[in-house]
């Protein structure tokens, strides 16, 4: 599909849901799988078995497959949340992401309600304009694990109202991708087949990937010459370093240079070493 034919099915998407007031808070990402470094399997995967099932709606329903939720597991920077956005780009298609804070009530019964109202509007959405993503970031606040007596009543009767959209209570044109950190948190029930039935891991930065990583950054700002940027030093220095935390290196030391210097043109080398040994970076997590 050309980028002009992109860009106008995306403003038919978007037209579609400005004629219409809704509870959340849909759009259409500006995101897509150009702006991902070094993940290029999990998006050929993403493609796959959600974007395209959606996308293509035709030939998911000539041989009887559906979009799979998908389940983004990792530690915290990792990119899961850039991720979700740039894939719900890449189907042009409205998307709403939520956390457990909008879900999430004191008040009896109204998480359930929550939980209800938003997967309703979900399908309202996708009927309007073909199709819907919901990303879900820390669902292992929506979906604790029910086992023991430690489970509390409310929590589980939002364990069981996403987990009965999940299964059957969505129209084949959503795609849900949930996030966490802490998947031994979750209920069992929510990765079986049918609900969160496929999951990407994802792990820190090798070396080679923090490499790309510092490149892709420093491409973004004036940048001295690449000859002159001790890319492997920056390597070196930043083992167990997240894609956020060398994006926030960059980012401050590019700060370093617009604020710092009288007349500046360029971030050079000195600055971004400056700016690495000034971050506490999240260090490395225990993912189940």
């Amino acid at each position: 599909m050309s980028d002009v034919s992109l860009s106008r099915t995306e403003t038919n998407a978007q037209r579609l849901l400005n004629q219409r007031d809704w509870r959340h808070d849909w759009r259409v990402s500006s995101a897509d799988f150009r702006s991902i470094v070094g993940e290029q399997e999990k998006c050929d995967r993403l493609k796959r078995q959600v974007i395209l099932p959606v996308t293509m709606p035709d030939r998911a329903n000539r041989f009887d497959v559906s979009s799979n939720n998908c389940l983004l597991v990792g530690p915290p920077g990792t990119g899961k949340s850039h991720l979700a956005r740039a894939a719900a780009g890449e189907t042009r298609l409205p998307y709403v992401e939520i956390s457990g804070s909008d879900v999430n009530s004191s008040n009896v019964n109204q998480s359930a309600e929550n939980a209800a109202a938003l997967f309703q509007e979900t399908n309202e959405v996708a009927g309007v304009c073909g199709g819907a993503v919901v990303f879900i970031d820390e669902i292992d606040a929506l979906l604790p694990a029910r086992s023991g007596h430690s489970g509390h009543p409310e929590d589980q009767k939002v364990v069981n109202e996403f987990l009965h959209y999940l299964s059957d209570g969505l129209k084949d044109s959503v795609a849900v991708i949930g996030a966490t950190n802490r998947r031994e948190s979750l209920d069992p029930a929510a990765t079986r087949n049918g609900r969160f039935d496929r999951v990407l891991k994802f792990t820190l930065p090798d070396q080679d990937e923090r490499r790309a990583l510092f490149r892709n950054f420093l491409d973004r700002c004036p940048a001295a010459e690449p000859d002159e940027m001790p890319i492997e030093q920056f390597v070196e220095m930043t083992p167990q370093w997240s894609p956020a935390d060398i994006e926030t290196a960059v980012d401050t030391a590019a700060r370093f240079a617009a604020f710092d210097v009288e007349e500046p043109e360029t971030v050079p080398p000195k600055y971004v070493e400056i700016a690495i040994d000034s971050i506490e970076p999240d260090g490395p997590q225990s993912i189940n």
